[in-house]
């Protein structure tokens, strides 16, 4: 179910004072605004995970490199799509963040092993979790 609401989010798990719409913090304080959120039906990400995000892109390519990544939970992070052109393939970075019960989560590196357009939107499926830092 697509979360409807404004918040206001930090890289690495900041999740306080959720009261800008679309607006993250970065590394170095400056406002980000992310004009897509992806949805998670978990805490937490792994291989299998499907996401959804809520556009009206149908290819990746398309999408903005930069958005906002919403857990089950009603955790926050920012999520980067990274592809490589070479090869072609697509890897989703999030950002550290810690879940609602307070369980810390690093930086992760997944690959994104399928993308389907959906009515409304797209749905990613992660792949394995590479090495991140």
């Amino acid at each position: 179910m697509p979360w409807s609401g404004t918040f206001r989010c930090g890289f690495g798990g900041n999740n306080r004072g959720r009261d800008h719409a679309g607006e993250f913090f970065g590394k170095e304080g400056h406002a980000m605004t992310l004009s897509i959120t992806a949805y998670v039906g978990y805490s937490h990400l792994f291989p299998g995970a499907r996401l959804w995000l809520e556009t009206s892109g149908e290819r990746l390519e398309h999408m903005p490199e930069v958005f906002a990544l919403e857990f089950s939970d009603g955790s926050w992070s920012s999520a980067h799509l990274f592809h490589e052109p070479g090869d072609g393939s697509w890897e989703l970075i999030v950002e550290g963040y810690s879940t609602k019960r307070g369980t810390p989560v690093d930086e992760r590196v997944w690959t994104v092993t399928a993308a389907e357009a959906l009515e409304g939107g797209l749905e990613l499926k992660l792949g394995s979790r590479l090495p991140s830092g």
